[in-house]
């Protein structure tokens, strides 16, 4: 089955209703998933009524066959709103995890007091990147991850502290703004503060073969975000024995800006849903054993 098939019969499903006895973090997950997936129907619905489609035609100059995107209905605004609310939700979730790690440990050195104002104001999971945003220095991450947590993870486990400073970005060095966790808190902070996350109709190439004795004398292959008319290929017709040609388009709709430094343009649902599996997969097993 393919990709497209996946999606389409993952738009079918009904989600599947929220577990009242799991903790808060993890509704905060499952509420993110339910976003994607409502996302997902609504891109599906959009392709299925040919809102885009690929077109092909004949330059009359040239003589070149040219192959350009028809977007006859643009995105809709209900997307980025989807997607600003499974973004907000991941990283409220991740909010969430500190809070319950910091309750945890308070309830098993302190079971008698209660937990200190201060502390519960304070409480949040950081995310901290290689590069200093404030003063533009790089490499003093640990620094800061380590003053951030002694407010936002005060009270929390010592080892569960540490779980939590191994998942840091700024780990990954130069490239921290493609680790998943630094993706959360910039596409969130996006969304609340400056503006809605954009999203664009983009086309990406997923094959080339030529078979047989043929060759192109001229062959041009496009890529990324298109608006109505864009052209995303161009080829002369083969000479010598024709070749069986297959040049395979993926029509997606995905983050046109807000990341810049991720993955380019990648397709939304599956953007998210890699987020989400980040979060289930690897986030949680290093906390839960403390909670």
């Amino acid at each position: 089955m393919g990709k497209r098939q996946r999606r389409k019969q993952r738009a079918t499903e009904t989600p599947s209703s929220l577990d009242p006895t799991k903790p808060d973090f993890a509704l905060k997950l499952d509420w993110a998933d339910h976003h994607i997936d409502t996302l997902n129907q609504a891109l599906e619905r959009w392709f299925d009524r040919g809102a885009y489609t690929l077109v092909d035609k004949r330059d009359p100059e040239t003589g070149y066959n040219i192959l350009c995107a028809k977007v006859e209905e643009p995105p809709e605004p209900e997307w980025p709103l989807l997607l600003g609310d499974a973004v907000h939700n991941l990283r409220a979730a991740l909010d969430h995890v500190a809070y319950a790690l910091m309750e945890a440990h308070q309830s098993k050195t302190n079971p008698n007091s209660p937990i200190p104002a201060q502390m519960l104001r304070d409480s949040e999971f950081p995310i901290i990147g290689h590069l200093n945003e404030r003063s533009g220095v790089s490499g003093d991450g640990e620094h800061r991850f380590d003053s951030a947590a002694g407010s936002k993870l005060k009270g929390v486990d010592r080892d569960a502290r540490a779980a939590i400073k191994a998942l840091q970005p700024y780990h990954r060095g130069a490239e921290f703004c493609r680790d998943p966790l630094w993706l959360i808190h910039d596409l969130d902070r996006v969304d609340k503060h400056r503006r809605l996350s954009v999203v664009a109709t983009a086309v990406n190439v997923t094959e080339v073969s030529l078979g047989g004795t043929g060759f192109f004398p001229h062959l041009w292959l496009g890529g990324g975000p298109v608006e109505d008319g864009t052209k995303v290929a161009e080829w002369a017709d083969p000479t010598g024995p024709a070749p069986d040609m297959k040049i395979d388009f993926r029509r997606e709709v995905t983050l046109r800006e807000s990341i810049p430094s991720s993955v380019p343009e990648p397709p939304v649902v599956q953007f998210l849903a890699s987020l989400l599996a980040y979060m289930r997969e690897r986030v949680l097993p290093k906390v839960e054993p403390f909670l």
